[in-house]
């Protein structure tokens, strides 16, 4: 699987364009940054196929018990924490 890399203010500057590549191809984004650790952006569907198989690599083990502990899953609902110069942004 090829995996796509961009820097930090380049993906900052084409969020949406990256984010719709992202779930459309479904081809793992590598966001670089400057003297700080890099991160994935996954579509929702390369996400749960990976949560899938290592849970069932974990059952295959006898060891599905210690899965809430080895991955820290994501809320259901997004959590919104916006300060009030963040707010204007969307206004």
């Amino acid at each position: 699987m090829d995996i796509k890399q961009v820097s930090y203010t380049k993906f900052r500057m084409h969020l949406a364009s990256f984010i719709d590549q992202v779930t459309k191809s479904n081809v793992p984004l590598l966001i670089t940054r400057r003297n700080n650790a890099p991160a994935y952006l996954v579509s929702k569907e390369t996400y749960e196929h990976l949560i899938k198989q290592h849970f069932n690599k974990l059952e295959t083990n006898n060891s599905a018990t210690i899965a809430p502990k080895k991955i820290k899953l994501v809320p259901q609902k997004p959590v919104q924490i916006a300060t009030t110069a963040q707010q204007d942004l969307f206004n």
